[in-house]
């Protein structure tokens, strides 16, 4: 998987459960969700997005929260063999699996 992560405040606790709720509803509803992206809000949600094509059957992992200092993270990244994804908003946590 590849982290990135920013020296900034991170995201805002209301931020984070917006952006649940927006990957939540794309899952729900691919199709519709896509025709309600603009400019604007969208980074997060479109990456997700792409990322799920790309990764078709193997699973998607896809992270994003603050890290114990209060930093923003994103991690994306990849297991074989499985078809199932994996969503999270909270504190990274260092205890990975072996992921690619």
């Amino acid at each position: 998987y590849v982290t990135v992560t920013d020296s900034g405040k991170g995201f805002d606790e209301t931020v984070i459960q917006q952006l649940r709720q927006r990957l939540a509803d794309v899952d729900a509803h691919p199709e519709g969700e896509l025709a309600k992206l603009k400019i604007g809000g969208m980074g997060i949600v479109n990456v997700y997005i792409r990322w799920q094509m790309d990764c078709r059957n193997e699973t998607a992992i896809f992270d994003f929260g603050n890290t114990s200092e209060g930093h923003a993270f994103v991690r994306i990244g990849r297991q074989k063999n499985e078809c199932r994804q994996t969503i999270s908003g909270s504190e990274q946590k260092t205890d990975e699996k072996k992921e690619e």
